[in-house]
């Protein structure tokens, strides 16, 4: 088995990876929502779950309302 200088190995090695990049891959995302310097406001329907470890429903200190969060 032939055995490569650590020169030739570096130089395989920068082929190797430069030669399988492809344009696409080095091409920018579209971020078609994304404006710097002002507001955007993207609506989502998303379904979130609260869950309290630990707290009882009522109304003291320690309790948690349920209505306070639907």
């Amino acid at each position: 088995m032939k055995m490569f200088t650590p020169r030739t190995l570096a130089l395989l090695i920068l082929i190797s990876l430069f030669g399988s990049a492809s344009p696409v891959a080095a091409s920018q995302p579209n971020f078609i929502a994304l404006h710097p310097g002002q507001f955007q406001q993207i609506d989502q329907d998303l379904q979130v779950n609260v869950v309290f470890v630990g707290y009882h429903p009522g109304s003291g200190t320690r309790e948690i309302q349920e209505s306070d969060f639907r």
